[in-house]
């Protein structure tokens, strides 16, 4: 019995890595980028958002042009690791239910948004 209760944890406790289709702090956003050589970093904020800088490496994917949006997820491969962002989270969860939707295997969203990565110091350049 105790055996039983104590399975769960020691098998979860080793792989602390978070599930697919959940949001990332900041820290565990860039720590992804570094480790995954084959990560594709999505911004999905308007383009004047973009202006006040995007995370290095960031494709830019207006949200609220859904055809061109639809149009390069139908691109994109699946089974890669997508990375979203907007500008506080907003955008982002939506974007994650939607490559969820389509298919996409491990897609995580940055929580706070752009706002949060900024606060954090994380590095910002320009689009």
């Amino acid at each position: 019995q105790a055996g039983a209760s104590n399975e769960a944890p020691s098998r979860e406790a080793p792989s602390r890595e978070a599930p697919p289709f959940s949001a990332l702090s900041p820290a565990q956003f860039a720590e992804r980028m570094k480790s995954d050589s084959q990560v594709v970093v999505v911004d999905v904020r308007t383009a004047d958002e973009c202006q006040e800088g995007i995370i290095p490496g960031a494709l830019l994917l207006d949200f609220y042009q859904e055809e061109k949006m639809k149009q390069a997820m139908a691109n994109w491969d699946p089974s890669r690791t997508y990375l979203v962002y907007c500008r506080s989270g907003g955008r982002s969860g939506q974007t994650l239910d939607l490559m969820k939707a389509r298919g996409f295997k491990r897609v995580y969203h940055l929580e706070g948004g752009m706002n949060a990565w900024s606060r954090a110091g994380s590095p910002v350049i320009a689009p």
